[in-house]
């Protein structure tokens, strides 16, 4: 059967998250796409933000590369949603550049004011903390702001929550939060 290398630079880089929804996903390396910058300015159907790979040279966006059965892509797909296009990337990683493919978003599906609910940002993060991503990235990830999501019976944060629990990383989203409040009282 052949195989899709896919490149997992926002909360599928948590491994429980991403084998949630394909379930043979094996994690090859930790890379960097060059010439690209993260932001959150995908609008989510909940109207938060989601982690986007937007052009921008001399920018760099971590995260790991993954593989699985090239039939799971479908599956794939319809987690990531109409508003995102997976794209070929060229991965920099120790032993090599690959090819994967990575999702952004469509433009006409960007805000830059939007911004990560808190947990969200919480399984970018851990994905970051799992996946072995450099020390000042994550730092980065934790600066980010984020807002509070006041539906707690959100279907999409409960997956989260069960996602972090299944990682056994539930206090990233504390330390999220924690994060942010001695930032901003600095």
């Amino acid at each position: 059967m052949a195989t899709l290398r896919y490149f997992a630079y926002g909360s599928n880089m948590l491994r429980e998250r991403l084998v949630a929804r394909v379930s043979m996903a094996r994690t090859v390396a930790v890379g960097v796409v060059r010439d690209y910058r993260l932001d959150f300015a995908k609008v989510s159907v909940d109207h938060s933000g989601k982690a986007d790979m937007v052009s921008s040279p001399g920018g760099e966006v971590w995260g790991v590369l993954y593989e699985f059965d090239s039939d799971q892509k479908a599956a794939l797909d319809r987690h990531e949603g109409v508003h995102y296009k997976a794209r070929g990337v060229v991965v920099a990683m120790p032993a090599g550049d690959e090819t994967a493919c990575a999702y952004m978003a469509e433009p006409h599906r960007r805000d830059p004011s939007k911004v990560p609910y808190d947990w969200y940002l919480a399984l970018v993060v851990a994905g970051a903390r799992q996946g072995g991503l450099p020390a000042a990235y994550i730092q980065v990830l934790e600066a980010t702001t984020f807002d509070v999501d006041g539906i707690e019976d959100r279907a999409s944060r409960r997956e989260a929550l069960a996602a972090l629990a299944d990682a056994g990383m539930t206090s990233v989203l504390d330390e999220v939060r924690r994060h942010a409040v001695l930032t901003k009282g600095e």
